[in-house]
């Protein structure tokens, strides 16, 4: 009697969870981290959002990408790939000022170099 009810369950919970996968439940990030991030970074075409701009830079830029776009709009390919190069020119040589992803790199380290003594340091504490 016990193994049909263990069957019974099984069965259940098989069910449950034809009915969860089915249903598209929600499935938890992928977590990445900081080397990860660098290494999309580096392999993208367009670096925009990670690049570190001045004004002048960024209004460069934004001009530039106005322009691709309307070239894009009216089918002119080959102007449209030269304005998203040239901004990508003027973004590139940003991601290294100042050591700006070195320094992040860094700083992404100590965070959770600290994260990880606080943890372990809980272990030895008189309350």
């Amino acid at each position: 009697m016990s193994e049909e009810l263990k069957d019974k369950e099984d069965e259940e919970l098989e069910e449950l969870l034809e009915q969860l996968e089915a249903s598209g439940y929600p499935k938890p990030k992928e977590k990445t981290g900081f080397f990860e991030f660098l290494n999309k970074v580096f392999k993208a075409k367009d670096t925009t959002k990670a690049a570190n701009l001045t004004e002048e830079e960024i209004f460069a830029v934004r001009k530039l990408k106005q322009a691709a776009l309307f070239a894009g709009l009216m089918k002119w390919d080959e102007i449209d790939n030269y304005l998203r190069n040239r901004a990508e020119i003027i973004i590139a040589p940003t991601l290294s000022r100042k050591g700006f992803l070195i320094n992040a790199a860094i700083t992404q380290r100590r965070v959770a170099e600290k994260a990880k003594e606080e943890k372990s340091s809980k272990w030895f504490r008189k309350e």
